[in-house]
């Protein structure tokens, strides 16, 4: 089973901010760390009014793409299983 590394996008249960439910959404892998840890960041296609928000569009991508899309501030650490 391949391993996920930086730059790689995939698809994780986000949690509500009162963590009450998860939704699944698009992350960007910023960090790998020791076990099947890693540091996320959440992609959405919705306008964010963030200073720390990053524009993204089709020609960040070396290959395939995203509807114009944000990275957000919202950083997850979590297990991930392929």
């Amino acid at each position: 089973m391949a391993e996920f590394i930086k730059g790689d996008v995939v698809i994780v249960p986000f949690p509500f901010s009162d963590l009450s439910q998860t939704k699944r959404r698009p992350a960007l892998v910023i960090a790998t760390l020791q076990g099947n840890d890693m540091i996320l960041c959440q992609i959405t296609s919705q306008s964010v009014n963030d200073m720390y928000a990053i524009g993204i569009d089709n020609f960040d991508f070396n290959s395939g793409g995203l509807n114009p899309t944000f990275r957000t501030p919202k950083c997850y650490r979590g297990k991930l299983r392929r």
